[in-house]
Parts: structure tokens; C-alpha cells; sequence
């Protein structure tokens, strides 16, 4: 890339590219510090490969990249409007002073990988990417990875607290990724010092450094918010406590601001062996369930720091589960009385078990009956539905009612919505002797909350096991897929026609989708190719256009001298695309002449002639 953009990311010419606001170009830093040397060197762009700073939130992974950014470098800003590979390449484009993109082509990942590459091909390029929290984008992934493999001279940087959707085990494997973590960045004790006497206004004390160094862990943030919380002679770990800024921050940011509510539900229900010492994976249990916590917990770099042996709980986020762990009896009295709710009996109150099948259709079983069709009321069952589909199954009454009863004016709809609630509670705790006693429909604040934590739901069941899937599968992760794929009977609610429930709906068979596809090359890599038609021929049956599955089919019978099967297979692809209106292929039409031994078209056989010398 020529020098035509300031070390900010600006171009040099008044005003930002047209198309791309001026805020995307420029990083956004609370403070300005010095970058170790060490530290420097691992940001180093290098051409081919990814530097990924992967770290949770307040450990100064903008403010390191800002520091080292160059002259001739592209700094950009990612947001939620870049979550299509299309919208972030044309910004792209503006921002390099490429040529922009057709406005009409595809929106595939690496379809947008190759027309941008075309643009800017033969450009060294180094573009520092902030804030990579995109959520589900992996077209976006798909594109800066082809990118990578399209573009020799493109060097990538990369700052983000949540794992991306990038092909990070490929660049591992192929020495393209360097990764820099929370121990990199963390402040060394003499910045630490500086810091703690900016903030205070006197050097700190041997056990104060010392605290901020082990405790804390050099983390910036933490250490801004524990001095914020500490007053003069207090004990170093009050400002812990709850009420206390670095107690929210590490509740809000590190832990609800990354993990998905499902996620929270599970590291809730696992804290009695997650805290202590030594290597998470080391100490799990034997249940799969706390494993995933532990996986999604290193995955994603919340609260954990490399150590001897792997990775472990920061010494911070250990102490503050753990005061979680134990007072968990304060912790709910004090959330009842916030919620203005009596929860002084619920001790008295009998054990209940309850299941939810939703995959299907919807049965609930409660101590071991299913609840017959005639015990639940319309009302409340749908109000079942809406809380499965939300998220943390989670709302408030004006939403709940909005959603279920649209056409109702406000005061008639809020009252269907008590008489919902009502029924519900008592369909799943018939012993229920007051709504503010149950279990399972629980008020928070404005909103009233479906307990998932709490139910047996063959839905959050399944999303646990297929999300976060490795490419490509390990034995671990395919086990995984199929235990995923047993709980799958059929589709979420099947028989529902409301908006609400055909989102979810969609969004499960996609992770269904993807799983099966990737059980199918798991299979097919360990040559257990029957297992592999298995899967595919279930993916098949939920996505029949999907051409490269029908192909993947088609080889396996070939590579298997089984011409009958695939003649049986070619024929029943063929009307599946025909009734679609979907030309076959390139790879179909050659896979159909290779099994029905056709001789190729006269243009081809005229293209072999000229190229035999």
C-alpha cells in the first residue's frame, strides 16, 4: 500500500473516503501509554498472516494496536453495520481508493474475497481491525480468510474479546496466525506503579503493588476500577463486593458482555468446581455439560490466563466466583428483595422436574407425566412458546402481549397476558400456591423470565452441543454432533405459524445444517463412508438444492465402485434441482457424464485437440 494514509487511518486528503464514515478510520483511545518492546514486536504486521490480539474487555488491546500503528497503514473501526462481506469490502474499497464493487454480485464470503482481491491485487497491504465483535458474521471470516490466501502482500491485525469467525486453526497449522493474549498485554510492575500514583496522588504501598500485580494481574482496567472502589487503609478486596464498580464491571463486561445468556446459565451451575487452582481442563468433572463451560470459558479468553500445565481462572475472576459460590443464599435473598418478591417459603416448597421437547413439537413432562393437550390452556401455552424463543426467555409484559395478542387494545391484552402467566405457573408446578413462589416463571425487575438453567429443553440442549464447532471436527466435537443430532427429532415448534417462533426455528436448522456437514467430513476423512451418506442424506432431506452436498454424495458412491447407487442418487439430484429451477453445475454435469459414461461436450473435445502437442 502506497503512504496515502496518516498513522490514524485517515487519508491524507480532507475529509474520509466517500461511503465510509470518518469514525471507522480513526482509533478511538482514552489514554496514550508506551507499548513494551516485546510487545511491539508481536504486533508486527507480517504479510500472509493474522496478529490476533484476543483478550477480554480493559486490557488495552486498542490502545497497543493505536501505539504501533504506522504511516501507510489502514485503521478501521468495525461495528454491527459490517456484519455483510459485501457492505465491510465496499467500505473497504473506499477507504483504499480502490475501485468499488458491483452493486449486484454475490453476498458468499469468498465470492467477495475474489472480487476484492482482483482490486486490489499486487497492493502491500497492512489494515488493523478493531473491535471484531460481529456476533454470527462468518461470510465476513470466510472473506478476510480467502483474502489472506488471495492477497501475498495483505498483513492483518486484529483486536477483539470474543473469538472470531476466522479460519484461525488453518492459519495455526500453517504458521500464518500469531496470537497475543492477556499475559502479553498485561502491565508490567513498574507501569503499574505509575499508574496507581497518577491515580492517587502518592506511590503505593509494597502490598497495594503487590496486589495489583498478582491479584489483579496487570490488568488496566481492573486495576482503574479496584482503585476506584478502595478507600484509604480498607481491605484490598472490598472493592470486590457487590455495589462496587469493579464487582459490575466484571459481572457486565467480562462475563454477560461475552457469553451468550445460555452460557452464564451454565457457568452458574458449575462454579462448585470451577473455582480453585491449577488448569481448567484438568479439573473437569465428568459431566459434558461442564466441560463445554470450561471450552467456551478458554475459548473465548473470559477469565482465563495461560499457566503451567494450560490455561487457568485469573486470580481475580477466581476470587470473585468464588465469593459467588460461597453465599449463594445471601445472594438470592438480596435479588429477592431488590424484586420487591417473598422467596422465604420456597425452601418449603416440593422438588419438581420438568422437561420441554420442543424439536418436534411441544410436550412438557413434569415428574415424569406428560401434560395432556387438555390441561393446557391456548393462552398460556403460547406464552410458553414466545419465552422459549426469546432470549434468556426473557420479557416483559407490554412485550409479551404486544407480541402474542397484537390486535387487542393494550388493557385487554395485558390482561390475557396474566391470565397466560397464571396457567403456566401452575401447568408446570401444580403445587403452586402463589406466582411469586415458582420456580420456573420467575419476575426480574419489569420483565418476567422463563428459568432454562432450571428446565430439561432438548432445544438449548442442542445448541450447546453443536455451537462453537471446530473446523474441522475432532472425535471430541463429533461425538458432540451426534448426541446433537439424536435430541433433534424434528423442527423447533413445528406446527407454529408465529413470526417469533420461525425465527428460532430457522436458526436452529441452520446449526443443524452446518453440523451435519461437518459430521459428513469428519466421516469421509476417516473413510467410514457409509456413516458419511447417512449424514448427508439427512441434510439432503432438510436442504435439496444444496449442490455440493448432492457432488460430495455422488463421489463417495463412485470412490466406492457403486455406479448403480449413484445413477439412483444423479437422478433424484437432477429433479430435486429441476423443480427448483437450478441449473446443474459445472462438477454435476461432470460427475453425470462420468457415471453415465457420455462422451464430453464437442467444444471440449475441440479445446483437448489444441492443447495436445
Amino acid at each position: 500500500m502506497t503512504g496515502d494514509v496518516s498513522p490514524g487511518g485517515h487519508p491524507e486528503h480532507a475529509g474520509a473516503p466517500q461511503g465510509v464514515p470518518s469514525t471507522k478510520l480513526t482509533p478511538v483511545l482514552a489514554k496514550r501509554r508506551e507499548v513494551p518492546a516485546a510487545l511491539a514486536r508481536s504486533l508486527e504486521p507480517r504479510p500472509g498472516s493474522l496478529v490476533l490480539v484476543h483478550a477480554a474487555a480493559g486490557y488495552g488491546k486498542t490502545t497497543a494496536l493505536a501505539m504501533t500503528q504506522q504511516a501507510g497503514w489502514l485503521w478501521y473501526n468495525l461495528d454491527g453495520s459490517d456484519q455483510s462481506p459485501r457492505t465491510l469490502a465496499g467500505r473497504l474499497c473506499a477507504a483504499l481508493g480502490a475501485e468499488p464493487l458491483l452493486e449486484d454480485g454475490s453476498g458468499n464470503g469468498e465470492a467477495v474475497a475474489l472480487e476484492l482481491a482482483s482490486r486490489l491485487e499486487g497492493r502491500p497491504l497492512t489494515i488493523t481491525f478493531d473491535r471484531y465483535q460481529l456476533g454470527q458474521a462468518p461470510e465476513v471470516g470466510r472473506m478476510l480468510g480467502e483474502l489472506l490466501v488471495l492477497l501475498p502482500g495483505l498483513a492483518l491485525r486484529m483486536a477483539t474479546r470474543a473469538r472470531p469467525a476466522l479460519p484461525l486453526e488453518r492459519l495455526r497449522l500453517d504458521g500464518h496466525l500469531i496470537e497475543v493474549d492477556a499475559s502479553q498485554l498485561r502491565l508490567p510492575v513498574d507501569a503499574i506503579s505509575r499508574l496507581m500514583a497518577e491515580v492517587r496522588g502518592r506511590a503505593p504501598s509494597a502490598a497495594e503493588l503487590a496486589f495489583a500485580d498478582s491479584m489483579l494481574g496487570g490488568w488496566p482496567a481492573a486495576i482503574l476500577l479496584w482503585l476506584a472502589g478502595l478507600g484509604e487503609g480498607a481491605d484490598l478486596m472490598a472493592p470486590l463486593q457487590p455495589g462496587k464498580p469493579l464487582h459490575d464491571y466484571l459481572h457486565e463486561e467480562l462475563l454477560q458482555g461475552t457469553l451468550s445468556p445460555s452460557a452464564m446459565d451454565q457457568l452458574r451451575s458449575a462454579l462448585a468446581w470451577l473455582v480453585g487452582e491449577g488448569p481448567l481442563l484438568d479439573r473437569l468433572p465428568a459431566q459434558a455439560m461442564h466441560r463445554l463451560v470450561a471450552e467456551v470459558l478458554v475459548r473465548e479468553r473470559v477469565g482465563v490466563v495461560p499457566g503451567a500445565g494450560g490455561w487457568q481462572l485469573h486470580p481475580l475472576v477466581n476470587a470473585f466466583l468464588a465469593m459467588h459460590l460461597a453465599a449463594p443464599q445471601e445472594e438470592a435473598r438480596a435479588g429477592a428483595a431488590e424484586s420487591g418478591q417473598d422467596r422465604e417459603l420456597e425452601e418449603a416448597m416440593p422438588d419438581t422436574r420438568v422437561v420441554v421437547r420442543t424439536l418436534g413439537g411441544l410436550a412438557v413432562e413434569v415428574d415424569g407425566f406428560v401434560v395432556p393437550e387438555a390441561a393446557w390452556p391456548t393462552a398460556a401455552r403460547r406464552l410458553l412458546e414466545l419465552l422459549l424463543c426469546l432470549p434468556r426467555g426473557q420479557a416483559t409484559a407490554d412485550q409479551a402481549a404486544g407480541l402474542l395478542w397484537p390486535r387487542h387494545l393494550p388493557r385487554s391484552a395485558q390482561n390475557s397476558f396474566n391470565v397466560a402467566l397464571h396457567w403456566l405457573r401452575r401447568v408446570l408446578e401444580p403445587e403452586l400456591r402463589s406466582g411469586a413462589e415458582s420456580r420456573y416463571v420467575v419476575r426480574e425487575g419489569r420483565g418476567y423470565r422463563l428459568r432454562l438453567d432450571q428446565l430439561d429443553c432438548d432445544a438449548e440442549d442442542f445448541e450447546r452441543l453443536v455451537r462453537h464447532l471446530p473446523q474441522p471436527l475432532d472425535d471430541e466435537s463429533a461425538e458432540r454432533v451426534e448426541m446433537a443430532l439424536e435430541l433433534y427429532r424434528g423442527d423447533f415448534l413445528s406446527y407454529s405459524t408465529d413470526d417469533f417462533v420461525r425465527e428460532q426455528r430457522e436458526r436452529l436448522r441452520r446449526l443443524l445444517l452446518e453440523a451435519l456437514e461437518r459430521l459428513g467430513e469428519w466421516l469421509t476423512d476417516r473413510q467410514r463412508s457409509e456413516h458419511a451418506l447417512s449424514a448427508y442424506g439427512r441434510l439432503l432431506e432438510l436442504a435439496p438444492r444444496r449442490e455440493d452436498i448432492w457432488a460430495r454424495v455422488l463421489e463417495l458412491h463412485l470412490a466406492a465402485g457403486d455406479e448403480h447407487r449413484a445413477l439412483a442418487v444423479l437422478d433424484r439430484c437432477e429433479e430435486s434441482l429441476r423443480a427448483s429451477g437450478i441449473e446443474p453445475s459445472g462438477l454435476l454435469k461432470e460427475l453425470r457424464r462420468r457415471i453415465r459414461r457420455e462422451d464430453p461436450p464437442p467444444e471440449e473435445d475441440a479445446g483437448l485437440a489444441a492443447s495436445e502437442p
